[in-house]
């Protein structure tokens, strides 16, 4: 259960050369366990407990996000031609934007069904909802940055950020549309409910994919920008970088957070499933 954590803190920490840096690395990676069984001993405990620890990191991670941007700026001017443009940090507020939504659209049955007492129709529409919203905040952290790299003249996709983070959008928007589709309007589109139960474990493969591919791109993100970040002093440490080093620690937790919650959720299903056995037999 602690392999997806795991997966992203070490491409967080995936350094070219150095052992003092990938020792760090591998230190990183055992803290992110860390927060994982930690989280998944108490939602065990208290399920809503983690619930908390998930809106926490998500809280912190726009936080930090925001402090960025105030230090560099929503907008960037050219000097040939003093156009004002958005700046990197447009790109960024999309994306950690969305995937906050989307966060709320991935933890809804666990969050506002079996948590709230949310009705079984309300909470579809409540997930459907944080996912539509997600997706448009992604397609404005998409648009923003294609603008920015096209007015700088920077080629589109160079990176293994960029390639990872399409594909994240693809599958979740694939995973939303196809969601509405079939279970959301799939009695007026006469969509067979034979048809809806196959389609349900791939529309559940790709949303949970897609989701953590976005933060594990997120995370690549972040170290990209770091490399691009020079300090003042033109030493190797200034706040500009601990933001972002401390921005992809809270993704790294609240990806953890959200592992935990699902594993804690699918754990309660099974014993309920169990018991409902025992009762009938």
């Amino acid at each position: 259960g602690c392999a997806g954590p795991c997966f992203i803190a070490t491409e967080v920490c995936g350094l070219a050369g150095g052992a003092e840096i990938k020792a760090k690395a591998r230190g990183r990676q055992k803290l992110t366990c860390l927060l994982f069984v930690i989280c998944h001993l108490i939602s065990s405990l208290c399920p809503k407990c983690c619930a908390y620890a998930v809106r926490m990191a998500a809280l912190l991670q726009l936080v930090l996000a925001g402090a960025f941007a105030a230090r560099s700026g929503w907008f960037v001017e050219r000097a040939d031609s003093g156009e004002r443009i958005a700046s990197f940090n447009a790109h960024m507020l999309g994306m950690i934007l969305a995937w906050l939504a989307m966060t709320e659209g991935v933890l809804a049955w666990a969050t506002w069904e079996r948590g709230a007492g949310l009705s079984h129709a309300n909470t579809k529409t409540a997930h459907a909802g944080f996912n539509l919203l997600g997706i448009a905040f992604a397609t404005w952290g998409l648009v923003s940055i294609f603008r920015n790299h096209a007015v700088k003249g920077i080629p589109p996709l160079y990176s293994a950020h960029s390639w990872l983070g399409v594909f994240a959008v693809s599958m979740v928007a694939l995973a939303a549309l196809g969601g509405v589709a079939c279970f959301l309007l799939g009695n007026l589109l006469g969509i067979s409910a034979e048809v809806r139960k196959a389609m349900l474990p791939w529309h559940r493969m790709a949303a949970v994919m897609g989701y953590f591919a976005g933060l594990l791109a997120m995370l690549m993100g972040i170290q990209e920008k770091q490399g691009w970040t020079d300090c003042a002093d033109g030493g190797a440490r200034c706040t500009d970088k601990t933001l972002l080093g401390l921005m992809a620690l809270a993704t790294a937790a609240l990806g953890a957070a959200v592992a935990a919650r699902l594993a804690a959720d699918s754990e309660a299903k099974r014993r309920d499933a169990k018991e409902s056995k025992r009762l009938l037999a």
